[in-house]
């Protein structure tokens, strides 16, 4: 895959079935742990159907994505307690609807070349929609046992017959629904994080007289005192929004931000899914406490667009994108767009 170099790092973005009826726009959270041996829970209603998983069938051969990558996309869906039970708090306090998704990344990958989240590219939806479909491909795909050596071949031949009988029962109601779509999303990516204080590419001000605060961070972390030691051909981007708000609303803000000590800060985003793309709803800024992998909500709020920056070490601007809130990414998510990513060696 072609990505842009950002700091030597690329800065690129790319089923839990749960859900809820149209009338109750509470979450559903599965209780069970939704381990790759024991396949996908279906006792509960789903949130909307992304992609049918009668078209995914079993992957024959190898999967395009390492199965050490999918078998970790499995541990991090099952653990409520770590990460993902995090975003499920969270989720719980955004009062979320079934057709919305919170992306946020996670905070830490092992593996650098991990893109940060960029709303500016739609690759983002791409390696979350072929994450989600190998996902499925592979629990579909039933494990073969060994044969005893005193065994018959017909009885062995029957119990191969009778473990890929079990996968197909296990898994034939199975789909692709916005809750695993959701998770992809976020294990595919890191998250933007402001840094512990402000300089001149990380901050937050508020312009009184326009009534308007400034929110701005580097990505990936860059402190502008350093540039001078990084390659002048090296790159990275600078996101930034600006957002109508009061006096007080400004200085409550803002004095979160002064407050937090050494606390992490991130930027989340909250999606409304579509059949035919997704649109940017609101940005969510929150402080990362670091007991259980806990966040604090701090703010909501709604800018008219973000501003994405590609700038070299100079401070020159080499590109520069508007992603208007509201308005629809197109994008579709399905086994045509897995098919395009692989012809054009995008996986």
């Amino acid at each position: 895959m072609t990505h842009a170099r950002i700091l030597s790092a690329c800065l690129l973005l790319p089923l839990c079935i749960s859900a809820c009826s149209k009338q109750d726009r509470t979450t559903y959270i599965p209780d069970k742990k939704d381990q790759l041996s024991k396949r996908i829970d279906l006792s509960s209603a789903q949130r909307p159907i992304v992609i049918h998983g009668q078209s995914i069938a079993a992957l024959e051969g190898a999967p395009s994505i390492d199965e050490t990558i999918l078998q970790d996309f499995q541990n991090y869906i099952a653990d409520r307690k770590g990460a993902k039970g995090a975003f499920l708090d969270l989720r719980k306090q955004l009062k979320l609807r079934p057709d919305q998704m919170l992306l946020f990344g996670v905070r830490s990958k092992v593996q650098k070349d991990t893109p940060f989240v960029d709303l500016s590219n739609t690759d983002l939806f791409s390696r979350a929609n072929t994450l989600a479909i190998e996902h499925l491909a592979l629990l579909k795909r039933s494990s073969v046992p060994e044969k005893d050596p005193y065994e018959t071949t017909a009885a062995y031949q029957q119990r191969v017959l009778d473990e890929q009988q079990r996968t197909q029962r296990l898994t034939a109601k199975s789909n692709v629904d916005l809750g695993r779509i959701e998770d992809a999303l976020n294990f595919s990516s890191r998250g933007l994080e402001f840094p512990d204080s402000f300089d001149a590419l990380s901050r937050i001000d508020y312009d009184a007289d326009q009534a308007l605060l400034t929110v701005q961070t580097s990505v990936p972390q860059v402190r502008a005192v350093e540039l001078e030691r990084y390659d002048p051909a090296a790159q990275f981007q600078l996101f930034s929004f600006k957002v109508n708000a009061s006096a007080e609303q400004a200085k409550d803000i803002i004095r979160i931000f002064d407050a937090r000590g050494l606390a992490p800060v991130y930027i989340a985003f909250v999606l409304d899914y579509q059949p035919n793309g997704i649109q940017i709803n609101r940005i969510v800024l929150m402080e990362y406490l670091g007991i259980e992998q806990e966040f604090k909500l701090l703010a909501q709020l709604m800018p008219k667009q973000i501003k994405v920056q590609t700038l070299n070490t100079r401070l020159d601007v080499l590109h520069e994108q508007s992603i208007a809130l509201q308005h629809l990414i197109p994008f579709q998510f399905g086994l045509s767009a897995r098919t395009a990513q692989l012809k054009h060696g995008e996986i």
